[in-house]
């Protein structure tokens, strides 16, 4: 992914407004976008159609963003899928 470019990417917050303003932010860059709000579900959605980038919430107060990142590592499917 660069400047000028689409691709696929998979916002994962808990927080509803926060996941409504960036997949329309990104949407408007031209990205298609998957908004989740959590683990569980990124990862059945990784394994279904893999992303060219993930975007984790930074203040989930949950343990999922590490879970998830642990999942995708051990995954040789989704382990070099970026990360953030």
């Amino acid at each position: 992914l660069g400047l000028g470019m689409s691709g696929i990417i998979l916002l994962v917050d808990p927080s509803p407004s926060q996941r409504l303003v960036l997949k329309s932010r990104l949407a408007a860059a031209h990205y298609e976008v998957t908004a989740l709000a959590d683990g569980p579900a990124a990862l059945a959605a990784l394994r279904a159609r893999r992303a060219d980038l993930v975007l984790l919430g930074s203040d989930t107060g949950e343990d999922w963003p590490v879970a998830l990142l642990r999942d995708m590592r051990a995954d040789p499917g989704l382990a070099a899928v970026p990360a953030i």
